[in-house]
């Protein structure tokens, strides 16, 4: 017996299956402002260590239901101001998918941030995807860090960045 496979039924098979997920191959937290600035703005470490655990599985629990067209690393940062708000900005190359950039978003927003004062507290999450080489960088520099960057013609401190960013949309 001869097994003939169409292109109909490749296309059905394609829905079907789900893409294998994306991988979290390394990641690392990075600082992204001096320890004695972090120590003023965070009245409890340990409530800020365990928003930060709370937001990472979130983030990790967003990835694994994705998949990715190609593996992928860089960083998603991180920031909480004071009021209990937080947000994310991405600098991953190649960009992740939109689907995968929301749901970091929305995982994000569902996570109540904890108490922070005298400004925002930053941190990054660098990672490496799919098997992507890690990134060479220290540091991440989402795009419109760059461009607010740019238009001053000076490098900002990153607590003013975000601040002057914050209610900008990323995209």
């Amino acid at each position: 017996m001869t097994l003939r496979v169409g292109a109909a039924t490749l296309a059905l098979l394609s829905v079907l299956v789900p893409a294998r997920a994306a991988e979290l191959t390394r990641h690392e937290v990075v600082l992204l402002q001096p320890d004695a600035e972090l120590r003023a703005r965070v009245p409890s470490v340990d409530a800020y260590g365990d928003y930060v655990n709370a937001v990472r599985a979130a983030w990790f629990e967003a990835i694994r239901a994705h998949a990715l067209p190609q593996p992928a690393a860089g960083f998603v940062v991180l920031a909480v101001r004071p009021g209990q708000q937080a947000r994310l900005w991405l600098d991953v190359e190649p960009p992740l998918p939109e689907a995968l950039a929301d749901a970091l978003r929305q995982r994000t927003a569902r996570t109540l941030p904890p108490v922070v004062r005298q400004g925002p507290v930053l941190i990054a999450l660098k990672l490496s995807l799919d098997g992507a080489p890690w990134p060479r960088k220290a540091a991440p520099e989402p795009l419109a860090w760059r461009q607010a960057a740019a238009i001053a013609g000076e490098a900002i401190d990153v607590s003013d960045l975000a601040q002057a960013l914050w209610d900008r949309p990323e995209r």
